[in-house]
């Protein structure tokens, strides 16, 4: 059928980790975070969106993501303003959420 979107629908009591997320998705945040563990700058979301894949639903999916590893504690996030940009820095959890990257 043209035009037909296939949607999926995540139940509330769904339950999503950080293990469950595609690594190539996120290798590009992992290693930049790798590299500059203590940066305060940290890592710019808007950055990462720039980055390919574009579009409107690969940022879409960066930021489901992002958030996925923020409840995770691999990630803390910081916004100064609303649709402002947001950093990204390591979170608590980082190295048992992920590992070492190499």
């Amino acid at each position: 059928m043209e035009g037909h979107v296939k949607e999926e629908m995540v139940g509330s009591d769904a339950e999503v980790s950080s293990q469950d997320l595609p690594s190539a998705e996120n290798l590009e945040l992992r290693e930049e975070l790798s590299a500059n563990p203590g940066a305060e700058e940290g890592v710019s979301f808007f950055g990462l969106c720039e980055s390919p894949p574009g579009g409107a639903s690969a940022a879409a999916k960066r930021f489901m993501n992002l958030l996925v590893l923020h409840m995770d504690g691999a990630v803390s996030l910081e916004q100064e303003a609303p649709y402002g940009d947001i950093l990204v820095h390591q979170g608590p959890s980082f190295q048992t959420a992920w590992g070492t990257v190499a």
